[in-house]
């Protein structure tokens, strides 16, 4: 095996500016293997990914402060608020 990686995913779950934390707890929780694998040659890395964004990152207002977070896309159909989303 030349290369390893492991991934934590749903990263569209958090924003983007906690993508390198989060694969940072990923390189702690596996770091044994992930020893054992850079002691016998391969490369290694850990990341933050998501295969399908089911979110989008926004940005919230708390009193004086901005926030940053992120927001879930609605279904097709559903409603929120009266209004009806078509996905």
């Amino acid at each position: 095996i030349e290369r390893v990686l492991f991934a934590a995913t749903k990263a569209d779950h958090i924003h983007h500016s906690s993508h390198d934390r989060l694969a940072a707890v990923m390189s702690h929780l596996v770091g044994r293997a992930l020893s054992r694998a850079q002691g016998a040659g391969a490369r290694v890395e850990a990341m933050a990914l998501a295969a399908v964004r089911a979110t989008h990152e926004v940005r919230i207002r708390e009193g004086r402060d901005e926030l940053p977070a992120i927001a879930g896309v609605p279904e097709a159909g559903e409603t929120i608020d009266g209004q009806v989303f078509d996905g």
